[in-house]
């Protein structure tokens, strides 16, 4: 039997099944060229109509999930929705109104009227003093009230320095008003009292502590003039109504053979007011230590201050 021989690539046969496939290939890919051309869309050839001419839609016809997120800042921020937060019921803020916003015309361009509040009082200043502004010999303390006695005025009076530590007026520095009166202790010693008045309370304070470091530097001083062995300056302040500086200084000394010599100074500023009272009196006697009953009692210038105080400012 004879054996059929498979075909050759080259065989005539094989190459008109070839021709066939390739002419199929062929026109699969031109139907498919036709299929996109004809389906391709036509180019646009008008602008797109605006997005604001779609129909408008309320906010309250929108889901919440699609509603518009208002924006938030630190003024229209909400508080937190946590339980600290929450009002307590039946405390809840009123609803107020909202109220319009000013139109330009209901700004005003004119200035501003002052404050119709009361202006600050300037500090007024006290009436001049008087005699009366001085101590009586009444307010003079010893053992007994009653004792002190006014010294009339005299040339001799007026020129005495009121202190062995204030031997002149110039500490002072130039006062608007000053007064001066004199008092006697029968027997036993001397005093001396000085006010004065200035313009301004800061001159007065100025002039009370001149007049307190005068009085504090004596010893040095009277050691100068021969005084043999002056003490130093008990100082002690005295509690008096508020706006009432006081002290209480007291030294001791003695002039070349004199007997040795107490004195005892007080000092008072009240506003522009200043007192000074001196008393002078003999170191041995101290009989004001008791009163009459025999009852112990404070040093007689601590007992003075109160009362000359109260005729300083009345």
């Amino acid at each position: 039997m004879r054996k059929r021989r498979p075909s050759s690539p080259n065989s005539p046969r094989s190459g008109r099944v070839l021709g066939v496939a390739g002419i199929a290939m062929i026109a699969i890919a031109v139907f498919g060229v036709v299929f996109v051309m004809a389906n391709r869309p036509s180019p646009v050839t008008t602008a797109a109509e605006p997005a604001s001419a779609a129909p408008a839609t309320s906010l309250a016809e929108l889901p919440a999930s699609k509603a518009p997120t208002p924006m938030v800042n630190e003024h229209s921020r909400a508080p937190d929705d946590g339980p600290d937060d929450e009002p307590e019921a039946g405390n809840e803020p009123p609803s107020r109104a909202p109220s319009p916003s000013p139109t330009p015309t209901e700004v005003s361009t004119q200035p501003r009227a002052p404050s119709q509040g009361t202006p600050p009082r300037p500090e007024q200043k006290q009436p001049p003093i008087t005699e009366s502004n001085l101590p009586a010999a009444a307010d003079l303390a010893w053992r007994a009230a009653g004792e002190w006695q006014e010294e009339p005025a005299s040339d001799a009076t007026g020129d005495r320095p009121p202190s062995v530590c204030v031997p002149s007026m110039t500490v002072l520095a130039n006062p608007d008003t000053l007064l001066r009166r004199d008092y006697l202790l029968p027997g036993v010693g001397r005093s001396t009292a000085i006010t004065v008045d200035y313009a301004t309370e800061a001159e007065a304070e100025a002039a009370y502590t001149e007049l307190g470091r005068s009085v504090r530097e004596c010893p040095a001083l009277l050691r100068q003039q021969g005084y043999v062995q002056p003490s130093p300056v008990a100082v002690q302040p005295v509690p008096l109504p508020e706006g009432i500086v006081s002290e209480h200084l007291r030294l001791e000394y003695q002039f070349r053979k004199a007997k040795p010599t107490t004195e005892s100074i007080g000092l008072l500023r009240a506003g522009n007011r200043l007192l000074m009272i001196s008393m002078v009196t003999p170191a041995a006697d101290t009989s004001w230590a008791k009163d009459p009953s025999g009852e112990p009692q404070d040093h007689p210038m601590l007992r003075t201050l109160p009362a000359a105080a109260a005729r300083l400012i009345g």
